[in-house]
């Protein structure tokens, strides 16, 4: 989940990841404190950055990692609520309904289809820009 969705939750481990970033608002520090605050056990932090590195206080340690870590070949996308066209699903509810937990979809060309190739599934516009955005760094949907 992102800083601005976890306010007021505890975790027991908190995993932040912060890759670039650098906080220079007044904004983004209390973002930075709000989702550091959300750990109630354990906090790990990864980053690419010294920003923190001053920072110092019992049972904290410091792990660097200066592997060279090569480029992801595959990625998993989870489509949530927001990613699809809700109100499709309402003249496709008969072709929903014949649908089980780990039936395999087929890949159209702006959603996904049943076994049949029927279309169950229509992507929402801003889905449709985030898997243009990684066509263009060369990825594909393959499943």
């Amino acid at each position: 989940m992102t800083a601005n969705n976890d306010k007021g939750k505890e975790f027991n481990n908190v995993i932040l990841l912060l890759n670039g970033f650098i906080p220079h608002s007044d904004e983004e520090k209390r973002q930075l404190y709000v989702a550091v605050t959300r750990a109630k056990t354990n906090l790990s932090i990864p980053y690419n950055g010294t920003y923190l590195d001053k920072i110092s206080t019992e049972s904290l340690t410091y792990n660097h990692d200066n592997n060279v870590h090569p480029e992801v070949q595959q990625l998993t996308l989870l489509l949530n609520h927001k990613d699809v066209w809700l109100g499709y699903f309402k003249s496709m509810q008969q072709r929903m309904d014949a649908l089980h937990s780990g039936d395999d979809l087929k890949i159209l060309e702006d959603g996904l289809g049943n076994n049949k190739g029927e279309q169950v599934v229509r992507y929402s516009q801003k889905f449709k820009e985030i898997l243009e955005g990684w066509k263009k760094k060369g990825f594909s949907i393959k499943k």
